[in-house]
């Protein structure tokens, strides 16, 4: 399916930021354009989720395939010790897929590849030709820094990749993320 570049640009659409109008065009003349968002299983789930789960229905709608992964280890590194966490990694696939409308999402546990001797073969390359300064410069860095969080945006850029992700949906605090992995996925 063709996805109408005029509809996502529009007004209000469903993409609120073009890092390239040219990049959107070659991604909607493809035969499949294939989006991605991660979400957390540390968080409390709330209504503030809403207008992110009305954005991604107009994502399938508009013809995108789209990925919803469950970052079961990003979640970890950022937060280690999660009281019921596979509890909690169940009821949040169960809530966004069941009762937010995404049955037509594909849902994927971010452990199931980023175990992988490949993903984390790729993860080390990475890590060693990343600069800390800029890992700091997207980080809210904090007394509370941990190793775990300067390997979260290097995962998060990797993700991309690894899940044939060309379009990536995201909130404006993971812009800096996505600056990231667009610099350091392209060499």
């Amino acid at each position: 399916m063709k996805i109408q570049v005029n509809q996502l640009l529009k007004q209000g659409g469903i993409i609120t930021e073009v890092m390239t109008t040219e990049e959107l065009v070659d991604c909607s003349n493809q035969r499949v354009c294939n989006s991605l968002w991660g979400v957390s299983v540390k968080g409390i789930i709330h209504l503030g989720y809403d207008p992110l789960i009305v954005k991604q229905q107009e994502l399938i709608q508009a013809g995108f395939e789209h990925k919803v992964i469950i970052a079961d280890v990003h979640t970890l590194l950022e937060t280690p010790k999660i009281d019921q966490f596979d509890d909690k990694l169940n009821y949040t696939h169960s809530y966004f897929k069941d009762l937010c409308g995404l049955q037509e999402a594909k849902f994927v546990i971010g452990s199931s590849f980023q175990h992988s001797e490949e993903y984390n073969t790729k993860l080390s390359e990475l890590l060693a030709v990343t600069n800390i300064k800029s890992v700091e410069k997207i980080l809210a860095t904090g007394s509370k820094c941990t190793l775990g969080n300067y390997i979260y945006p290097a995962m998060q850029a990797l993700d991309i990749p690894f899940t044939n992700t060309n379009v990536v949906f995201g909130g404006s605090n993971q812009r800096g993320i996505y600056m990231y992995a667009r610099e350091v996925c392209a060499n």
